[in-house]
């Protein structure tokens, strides 16, 4: 057996998805709304028979637990299969040799490993590190935090790392692809020289890339470097500690996310273990998606402008959107988490478990910094809360914060809600001028539908032979007009199949995709009894039977204009016209 299949035999596709996306079981399948796309109707499905899954949505994909994962995931096949072996206790066996990209990802992989013991060596072990020591010693990180996060040092000088990757076989160009050399004029050079080093993990434990801070804050260099975008790293896509806090997020019920790695550390130090940092202070929906995995309540605390931010607007719109309560920490003291936790680390505790919700916050905020008994500062209140206000989806949330703003500053509901409506028309025509064209959308054919409507009947039946019977007495082939429907009926009649749970041994790669989207289609509502079933396919057939004579009839007609055999097109037109008659 080969390993996918041993794996999908191990790994029950129902568990595994359910990790990233709530499942509610309707009828034999699974469906929730889909983790690829925003919607507010549910469309993604998913079935434990066949362990399989298909988005009716946008996406309009399928597949099984190896496409899930590199879809999420945006990984390839390789990595997906290693991942996925780890967790059902196989050894991989497989060469990748002939995947390419594969290759690159795997040689950047070891590369930035080799790079981060090399830079930790120096920091722990070296005397060339006795200052960064002494640096990390006074912002009292521990010895034991240095190792777990792997924290290190690259020394001041010009080819340090480059010469040692060098030597240990990799070529130069693959070392500047990992992002940790800079292709010079004269020469390729480190990027990173003279800086504590973070190593960066993505949230399954690999490293993806590196952030370097200096030791002495000057104006002549930048106080963090980060790896550029590579195959590896994303930084919209990488949340600093998510490979070490992560089982603390899912116990504690909430993430608290900050802005920094010093911030991480500090917390983690201090017993706050359900933490994560971003670079700057928007969120992305990569990174939103990647927590929702692990909870649905996320605490800011971050340096965030609510009054002007477009970006920050955005992450919480974001975060609503994908059911979060979101929270903000509003600390005691300090600039930011780490010197607010060496301040008073107990008041700053507090603080965090008492975050505040996040529309309170931005009203207080704007009330705070504006008279809300003058008229204009009124206004100027209303101009910074409705923004986030009028994207606020649920009913409930809305028409509590609606009330609040209006008391807070004496006007009335009304006025509040007539404000949201001009606010949001005006959104919308401010978008409009620099939005892209709308594609065309392009329509399924309804031949194309009620054949595959069709499919997923016979499949989905008790008895799909007896009524592929059914449609054979009642079409001829060529009213089918898909080659892969006409397939599929053909092997389901030759191989006399009758559980569909089978069919993947008789089915050929071509088909997979099709006879999967109609195994999941929703018809459950015409399945529960025959006499519904029945009478739901008899009315897909005349359906399809009358398309066949509408198209003969126009053929008929086309060929009449022309003048051609007048009098025999007339008898064919006039047959055809009574057998359309005969169809109810």
């Amino acid at each position: 057996m080969k390993d996918t299949e041993t794996i999908k035999e191990k790994i029950d596709i129902v568990s595994f998805i359910s990790e990233y996306v709530p499942l509610k079981k309707t009828g034999r399948n699974f469906i929730a709304r889909c983790p690829f796309h925003a919607e507010k109707t549910p469309s993604f499905v998913v079935s434990a028979d066949r362990q399989i899954w298909r988005c009716f949505g946008a996406c309009n994909e399928g597949g099984d637990i190896f496409t899930f994962l590199m879809k999420i995931e945006h990984i390839e096949f390789p990595e997906a299969l290693k991942e996925l072996g780890k967790r059902a206790g196989i050894t991989i066996n497989q060469s990748f040799t002939a995947d390419p990209k594969w290759q690159v990802k795997e040689r950047l992989f070891e590369i930035n490993h080799l790079a981060s013991e090399y830079y930790h060596y120096l920091l722990t072990s070296h005397a060339v590190g006795i200052h960064a020591r002494e640096y990390l010693a006074a912002r009292g990180l521990h010895e034991r935090l240095i190792k777990h996060f792997m924290i290190g040092y690259a020394p001041a000088g010009w080819n340090n790392v480059t010469t040692f990757l060098q030597k240990k076989g990799y070529s130069t160009e693959e070392i500047i692809q990992s992002g940790l050399t800079i292709s010079g004029n004269a020469r390729p050079y480190d990027r990173f020289r003279g800086r504590v080093m973070f190593t960066l993990h993505n949230h399954r434990g690999d490293i993806v890339g590196f952030s370097g801070r200096v030791l002495t804050e000057t104006e002549r260099v930048a106080k963090y470097i980060n790896t550029p975008e590579t195959l590896l790293y994303h930084k919209g896509k990488l949340l600093y500690g998510l490979n070490v806090t992560r089982e603390a997020i899912g116990k504690s019920g909430y993430v608290l996310i900050c802005e920094g790695e010093f911030d991480v550390l500090s917390a983690y130090q201090h017993g706050i273990t359900n933490v994560v940092a971003i670079k700057g202070t928007a969120l992305t929906e990569d990174q939103l998606r990647l927590l929702k995995r692990y909870t649905s309540e996320i605490r800011l605390c971050l340096d965030m402008d609510l009054a002007g931010d477009v970006a920050s607007r955005r992450s919480i719109e974001l975060a609503e959107q994908l059911e979060f309560a979101i929270r903000v920490v509003q600390l005691p003291t300090g600039k930011d988490l780490d010197e607010a936790l060496k301040t008073d680390q107990f008041a700053t505790k507090k603080a965090i478990e008492h975050a505040v919700a996040i529309y309170d916050f931005i009203l207080d905020s704007a009330l705070g910094r504006h008279d809300a008994t003058e008229p204009f500062s009124k206004k100027r209140v209303a101009d910074e809360v409705l923004p986030y206000f009028e994207r606020i989806s649920n009913p409930i949330l809305h028409n509590h914060y609606v009330k609040k703003l209006a008391v807070a500053i004496r006007v009335s509901e009304s006025s509040i809600e007539e404000a949201l409506t001009r606010s949001a028309k005006m959104r919308v025509i401010r978008s409009s001028g620099a939005t892209l064209p709308e594609p065309v959308q392009t329509r399924t054919p309804r031949q194309t539908l009620l054949e595959e409507y069709l499919l997923s009947l016979i499949i989905q039946s008790t008895k799909p032979l007896l009524y592929l019977q059914i449609v054979a007495q009642t079409l001829t082939i060529e009213v089918i007009r898909s080659n892969a429907v006409r397939k599929l009926f053909s092997i389901i009649n030759e191989k006399q199949l009758v559980d569909m749970k089978s069919v993947d041994q008789f089915l050929p790669q071509e088909l997979v995709d099709i006879f999967n989207k109609a195994y999941l289609r929703n018809i459950e509502s015409v399945t529960r009894d025959a006499s519904t079933f029945e009478k739901e396919l008899k009315q897909v057939l005349v359906a399809l039977k009358r398309l066949e004579l509408r198209r003969k009839l126009g053929e008929v007609a086309t060929k009449l204009k022309q003048e051609e055999a007048i009098e025999t097109l007339n008898t064919q037109f006039r047959s055809i016209s009574e057998q359309l008659k005969t169809l109810h």
